[in-house]
């Protein structure tokens, strides 16, 4: 169960780094969608902000 959630962990973070969405400042599910920084409000956010 640990190796899956680290899999999803792991997933989430590149999407959020490589999604085009997140670059645009665009609304993801889950997102506050405000600002550069574009963060999932079911997990911790992460420690980086989106370039």
């Amino acid at each position: 169960m640990r190796a899956v959630l680290a899999v999803l962990a792991a997933a989430l973070l590149a999407l959020g780094l490589a999604s085009p969405a997140a670059a645009e400042g665009g609304k993801m599910r889950g997102s506050v969608g405000t600002g550069p920084v574009v963060q999932n409000q079911v997990m911790d956010p992460p420690p980086f902000s989106a370039p």
